[in-house]
């Protein structure tokens, strides 16, 4: 415990490094610097020095509050609908790699939508229209999921990140004059896509705060025990 309370920020920067490196290079597409990243760091290791105990509960904890101002920021930046297009693209060129297998094209519209979800960001019809017609990576995965007749692509739950996978899939049917129905054999849903709906669970949801400390620790120290 002594040595513990000895631990200054940057002791504890280095001490973790290599899982808030990883961070970094999860979010690296939104153009931010190292030093800009390490700074954001810094202040979090700040804030939370007091409850800093050497364990796994609060490396969670810190890689946690790490990604939420992460995320925070990029919400920010989507706001220009500019910069929203070259981030977006920077994700995709960075990130679909393997665009000729049917099982990594799935992944990577999967990975696209939970951006969306984790930064509650309903991207413009605008957005996605240059997204399909300008990236030859993204126009390539959707090609092969809309000529695939495998049936796993959507779980049929209904939730934010598969109704805006298929905005997507039915936006890219829309420009390139693709029969809708083919996406049925990919869709369990009963309902059609309502994006208003959509945009009313983001605004319902956008109030709800985030998870205090106390309650975050509480799930680390479940997480840990098991339960």
């Amino acid at each position: 415990m002594e040595n513990i309370n000895k631990m200054d920020i940057n002791d504890i920067y280095n001490e973790y490094k290599y899982y808030i490196d990883l961070v970094y290079n999860d979010f690296k597409f939104i153009n931010i610097t190292y030093d800009e990243y390490k700074k954001i760091v810094l202040k979090e290791i700040e804030k939370s020095i007091t409850k800093y105990d050497g364990t796994v509960v609060y490396h969670l904890y810190l890689k946690n509050m790490i990604k939420k101002k992460m995320y925070s920021k990029l919400r920010n930046i989507f706001k220009d609908n500019d910069k929203c297009f070259e981030i977006l693209n920077n994700y995709i060129n960075n990130n679909f790699d393997k665009t000729s297998f049917y099982s990594y094209s799935v992944l990577y519209l999967k990975k696209l939508t939970e951006l969306f979800s984790n930064i509650k960001y309903i991207p413009e019809p605008d957005i996605i229209i240059k997204l399909i017609t300008e990236n030859n990576k993204l126009n390539k995965v959707l090609s092969i999921i809309t000529n695939n007749e495998n049936d796993n692509l959507l779980t049929g739950t209904n939730d934010f990140s598969e109704q805006i996978m298929m905005l997507i899939l039915e936006t890219y049917c829309e420009i390139f004059d693709i029969d809708k129905n083919n996406l049925k054999s990919h869709s369990k849903f009963e309902n059609d896509f309502n994006p208003d709906s959509t945009g009313a669970y983001f605004n319902e949801i956008a109030d709800i705060p985030f998870l205090t400390h106390q309650e975050e620790e509480k799930i680390g120290y479940d997480i840990l025990n098991g339960n």
